[in-house]
């Protein structure tokens, strides 16, 4: 201990409090925490820990705190172990003054990094409830008791199975659920949830002597949610006192269940109070079952589970032991575990670990979406990148440095040279520029058609042709007859023969009706013949002719002689087969990548194992602001998105390309049907997968910032 360099020991801040602790369940070492009642944080300390905690007040220098910690314990401290132990205590504002310069700095450098995620949890204290608890406590005392909770369990389930035989009527209320009202209600009674639970930490807390020295409003995300002090239960030895005060809150929850479980029973059938008993039930399950009880997000699940396992920092000392395995799997790296612990813990812990990391993955991932989607842009932007930095990028960038200074450990093993291989491999062939088709939704369609329609609602008199005839311009394809119309005409006429005799003979009296002058019958008579020519018209409309040469298509099902057919009945289609086009919409990310004239497939839906040859005829300079095919909107089952209020409205910028048939027989063969839709692979400019992305991600960015 002699050639040890000596440094001054620091001051430990004033008012702080020791408790002993329960003994480590794998090395059966002391434990103890150390409580700062300025901050209200609770510190687990070691064995080796709580020996030098409790002699700083005896010793001013780092040799003579060593030297009595060895001659009177079993421990064999050295220099390296109290500078832990000190840099610990600075960076917990635990000393009076902070001459670290190097942990200073440090500390400096995560004062960004806090305010960074100050505006995804930050709590604010309301209120001090430890007067209000202790004058209260002997009201809800009963309800804390074993027996309460057994009552509530049986009560829950019994509950659970007579809901059973109503349970259509019981989820039919969530249909109400996506409504203004009903989102409205959800985070009333989500609140009101959240109260009972945070008050039953606070009674719990109370019953074991726990101090709960404020409470207050959590915010996470910008969303408020309650929350209760009770860090001082570290204090407590007793395990399953721990547990039931990180359990209370989801024990009364259930309760809350429960309770309006037999409401919704009782209540009259779509009555208020069923309804809100259902949504009582809803949120107080789902929070309990789903989110308070998950070990993977920091709530209640998580500590109960770091409680029951005995595991102090679960989260942070299963990701190490993820690590150690991540790395002995993709390079067979045998290092010693993070921890000497049995082979049952370790194996939990890396199990936990892995889990967890792929929790973690999606959690901040869904994190920065979210972030991305309620605040305003950029700034919902900026703020979507600094998430996926922080939380995604850096860590693995922090793991693949390390990997790159162990690099010659690593090189010497098979394993690792093979893993090495496949990534590089797949690196190449991420970066390299051999992707070229560019793949969209399309609909090939007949550029001269005509669709036949009766002008009035009419008989079918005569049929002259079936599907797939060839027709001339001028042949009569089907003739209809309307005896209404007849009917009309004949009267008409007549009204025509009388108007014309009264002109003639210059009566001017009619039955029951008053002298009419010569120009007012001129006048009616002028009105009869524009009806009769208009009648004629239609008459003549009702023998349907083919107005060009071409194919019939699509004939009316059912059609036969005598069948009445209304005015919207589509009953036939007269095509020309050899003029298909082919029409889709391209995102602005692609359309430098195709010209006019390159080459195109359509492959029809439902026969990918047919495909007609195409070229680009036509390609818009601007972008479309309607879409002339609305079967390619996602809204009516196509594939592009559009506005729902407007759908031929795209929501994003979209170009569109027409093609046509290299080979005009082709035609024949490809579409049966009016309308084909199908798939269109364009033959663009080669790009690599990793460019593919960029220019994506460098689109989203330029539409979110306003760059365009």
């Amino acid at each position: 201990m002699n050639d040890e360099k000596t440094f001054k020991l620091p001051r430990l801040k004033h008012g702080l409090k020791y408790f002993p602790g329960s003994a480590d369940p794998t090395t059966g070492e002391p434990s103890g925490v150390l409580h700062d009642p300025v901050s209200n944080n609770y510190f687990k300390l070691t064995w080796a820990e709580c020996e030098c905690i409790s002699r700083f007040w005896l010793h001013k220098d780092s040799v003579s705190l060593i030297s009595d910690v060895n001659t009177n314990t079993s421990l064999n401290l050295d220099e390296d172990d109290l500078k832990n132990l000190i840099v610990f205590l600075i960076s917990n504002h635990l000393i009076e003054s902070d001459r670290n310069a190097d942990v200073k700095h440090n500390l400096d450098q995560g004062f960004w990094k806090k305010l960074l995620h100050q505006y995804l949890y930050f709590t604010v204290p309301l209120f001090h409830p430890q007067n209000f608890l202790k004058q209260t406590y002997h009201y809800v005392d009963p309800l804390l008791s074993k027996g309460a909770t057994l009552l509530m369990v049986f009560s829950l389930i019994v509950l659970a199975f007579v809901t059973m035989e109503r349970g259509d009527e019981f989820f039919k209320t969530a249909s109400g659920i996506p409504s203004a009202s009903g989102l409205m209600t959800i985070a009333i009674v989500f609140a009101f949830v959240k109260l009972i639970h945070e008050w039953a930490h606070a009674y719990t807390a109370t019953k074991y002597g726990v101090q709960v020295p404020h409470m207050g409003a959590a915010f996470i995300v910008l969303y408020p949610v309650l929350y209760t002090e009770t860090s001082g239960a570290w204090r407590l030895t007793n395990k399953l006192n721990r547990m039931a005060i990180g359990f209370a809150g989801i024990r009364a929850e259930l309760c809350l269940a429960t309770i309006f479980l037999l409401f919704w029973n009782i209540s009259p059938s779509g009555s208020l109070i069923q309804t809100l008993s259902f949504y009582v039930v809803a949120v107080s399950l789902m929070s309990s079952l789903v989110v308070n009880l998950n070990p993977l997000m920091r709530f209640d699940g998580y500590y109960l589970l770091s409680d029951f396992m005995q595991i102090e920092n679960l989260q942070s000392r299963s990701c190490s032991f993820a690590r150690h395995a991540i790395r002995k799997i993709l390079f067979g790296l045998n290092d010693p575990r993070p921890e000497d612990l049995s082979e049952r813990r370790s194996r939990f812990l890396m199990v936990f670990g892995l889990v967890l990391l792929v929790y973690r993955f999606f959690l901040f991932s869904g994190i920065a979406i979210l972030v991305y989607t309620m605040i305003f842009q950029p700034l919902g932007t900026i703020l979507f990148l600094i998430e996926i930095w922080f939380f995604l990028i850096r860590p693995i960038l922090s793991e693949i440095k390390i990997w790159k200074e162990r690099s010659s450990e690593i090189l010497v093993n098979t394993r690792a040279r093979i893993i090495i291989g496949i990534l590089i491999i797949t690196t190449i062939l991420f970066v390299l520029p051999v992707h070229s088709t560019i793949s969209v939704p399309s609909v090939a369609y007949h550029k001269t058609y005509r669709e036949v329609h009766a002008p009035v609602v009419a008989e079918i008199s005569k049929i002259f042709v079936k599907d797939n005839d060839l027709v001339h311009e001028g042949d009569v394809l089907m003739v209809l007859t309307s005896p209404k119309l007849e009917q009309d005409y004949a009267l008409a006429k007549q009204d025509l023969e009388k108007l014309q005799f009264l002109k003639r003979v210059g009566n001017l009296r009619s039955s029951g009706q008053s002298q009419k002058t010569p120009d007012v019958i001129e006048e009616q008579i002028d009105l009869i013949h524009k009806k009769i020519i208009h009648l004629e018209d239609q008459i003549k409309n009702l023998i349907i002719v083919s107005g060009f040469e071409g194919q019939v298509r699509d004939m009316m099902r059912g059609i036969s002689i005598g069948r009445t057919v209304r005015i919207d009945d589509v009953l036939l289609r007269v095509i020309d087969p050899s003029q298909i086009i082919y029409v889709a919409y391209i995102p602005d990310t692609q359309r430098d990548r195709i010209q006019t004239g390159n080459t195109a497939k359509f492959v029809m839906k439902g026969n990918v194992f047919s495909h007609v040859d195409l070229f680009v005829k036509e390609l818009d300079k601007v972008s479309s602001s309607e879409i002339s095919s609305p079967e390619l909107i996602a809204e009516i089952g196509g594939d592009i998105g559009g506005n729902q209020q407007k759908y031929l409205r795209p929501k994003q910028s979209l170009y569109r390309v027409k093609c046509e048939a290299i080979n005009h027989d082709e035609n024949h063969n490809q579409t049966s049907l009016f309308k084909q839709k199908g798939i269109l692979l364009i033959k663009g400019e080669n790009i690599s997968p990793l460019g593919f992305v960029l220019r994506q991600f460098g689109g989203l960015l330029r539409r979110e910032l306003s760059l365009n």
